[in-house]
């Protein structure tokens, strides 16, 4: 992927810088509307005090619009890379800008109705499993690392415009989506603890969760 200077006219590097500029500012809206926003993010997360987290934001802004922010910064993270990656291997060779934008749209969506399904699959096997204070302790949990994983896919963005970042940003963006899936399932076994689950209903969980949905695109990205 040949590596280009800002707004040169290289259409997808234009439009990814355009779309990290708008990820910046869904993070300066909510760190204007929530006073100590990343200060209160970390230390929610280091002692697993999620709940407490968005009741307080309560005060400055919607939890459910403060989500919606942070699965709108991941999607449209995740959209980028991918579209890099595939580029990378000679899928989009000389593609014009409404193919580009076409094609960064359906990557979007796609990524955002995945993860949409996927909080569907957990809310099931919560409403099966565990009583409801139990699932929105941990559905608290979950929000608050969504939120947080996105931050490092800026800088592995930045990493996959600049000459020889390419390999180095996709490697953070890799190491960054293994390390949020492992914290969600420490997070995820801290509350099930709690619970009467079996073995067996773990092994359930992590294969249906956390294996198999990620080896399958894992599998999709290989064969290209």
């Amino acid at each position: 992927m040949p590596y280009a200077y800002f707004w040169t006219g290289q259409i997808i590097y234009d439009v990814a810088y355009l779309l990290l500029l708008l990820g910046l500012l869904f993070l300066g809206f909510a760190s204007y509307r929530i006073p100590r926003l990343y200060p209160r993010l970390f230390e929610a997360a280091a002692f697993y005090k999620e709940s407490v987290f968005f009741e307080e934001i309560k005060r400055y802004i919607s939890p459910t619009f403060f989500l919606i922010l942070g699965r709108l910064q991941f999607s449209l993270s995740l959209s980028l890379i991918a579209y890099f990656y595939l580029d990378s291997i000679g899928r989009f060779v000389g593609i014009a800008l409404e193919q580009t934008l076409l094609i960064l749209s359906l990557l979007f969506v796609g990524i955002y109705l995945f993860f949409v399904v996927h909080r569907l699959l957990y809310r099931a096997l919560g409403y099966v499993y565990l009583s409801l204070s139990v699932y929105d302790l941990w559905r608290d949990g979950y929000n608050l690392l969504e939120w947080l994983w996105s931050f490092p896919l800026y800088l592995a963005i930045l990493m996959m415009t600049q000459p020889m970042g390419f390999q180095a940003g996709l490697w953070v963006a890799g190491i960054t989506f293994l390390l949020w899936r492992l914290f969600v399932i420490r997070r995820t076994l801290s509350v099930l603890k709690e619970t009467n689950i079996t073995y067996l209903q773990l092994s359930l969980y992590l294969c249906t969760h956390e294996v198999a949905p990620f080896a399958f695109w894992v599998w999709i990205a290989i064969r290209g």
